[in-house]
């Protein structure tokens, strides 16, 4: 699954793309999306690959 947003969405406000005030995709774009796979799988998250 890909998260992106398109140009309009960083220049609506001067926090977003900003490495200081912003929590980057993680925290603002898929968190949610985390989660519901979490449930959906049924499990915690084992291990995490950069």
């Amino acid at each position: 699954m890909r998260w992106n947003r398109g140009k309009e969405h960083f220049t609506q406000a001067p926090w977003h793309e900003n490495w200081v005030q912003d929590g980057g995709a993680l925290m603002n774009q898929c968190i949610h999306n985390m989660d519901l796979l979490r449930w959906i799988m049924g499990g915690e998250v084992e291990e995490v690959v950069v």
